[in-house]
Parts: C-alpha cells; sequence; structure tokens
C-alpha cells in the first residue's frame, strides 16, 4: 500500500474536522458549506448594495455607521448590513406625516 501525500491527508483532516463542527460537509464536492446553512445566516450586503437598495448616496451610510447611528455590522475594516438592519434604518428613518399646512386663517 503506498503513502498518501501529507498535504492530502491534511487537507482532508481539516475538512473533516470544519464538517463535523459545522455538520455541512458536501459529499459530492467535498466542500464545506451549504446553500441552506448561507440562507439560514442571511445575506450581507456591502455599503453600495444597501445605499442602492435604500435610494441613499453610499457617503449617507459611511457617516451613519462611523457615528453609530444606524444598525450594521463591522467585520474588521468592512462594513455589512443584513435584512434586518435594512429594515431597521427604514424603521429609524420613517416618521408620521405632519397635518399642519401652515398659519390659520383668521
Amino acid at each position: 500500500m503506498k503513502p498518501k501525500d501529507s498535504s492530502v491527508l491534511r487537507s482532508n483532516s481539516l475538512r473533516a474536522s470544519s464538517s463535523s463542527l459545522n455538520g455541512n460537509l458536501d459529499k459530492s464536492t467535498g466542500e464545506v458549506g451549504t446553500q441552506q446553512s448561507a440562507s439560514a445566516r442571511g445575506r450581507l450586503y456591502t455599503i453600495e448594495e444597501a445605499a442602492g437598495m435604500l435610494h441613499l448616496k453610499p457617503t449617507w451610510l459611511y457617516e451613519r455607521t462611523r457615528k453609530n447611528a444606524i444598525p450594521h455590522h463591522r467585520f474588521g475594516k468592512y462594513i455589512r448590513f443584513t435584512e434586518a438592519d435594512l429594515d431597521g434604518i427604514i424603521a429609524m428613518a420613517s416618521q408620521p406625516e405632519s397635518h399642519t399646512v401652515g398659519r390659520e386663517s383668521a
């Protein structure tokens, strides 16, 4: 029996230990992670994507994330938004209509 290459053994070992921790090794491809686990976590949006969805300028989002004025997630230098974060931004920005229409006529 021929011994296997140590890098292959190490790679398989890492994949197996990672999949046992996450419980999601795709047997057909041998890759860890499935579409189900990604959808369970929810999608993360970049500043540009979030700005486009909210019809805002990216600078508006950058300014408010610096001040921690809107919900967001930081991953080191990267800023990301979940759908719940975007819903929170919309809820914070929503204000009831003002029914006052100037001065009363006398």
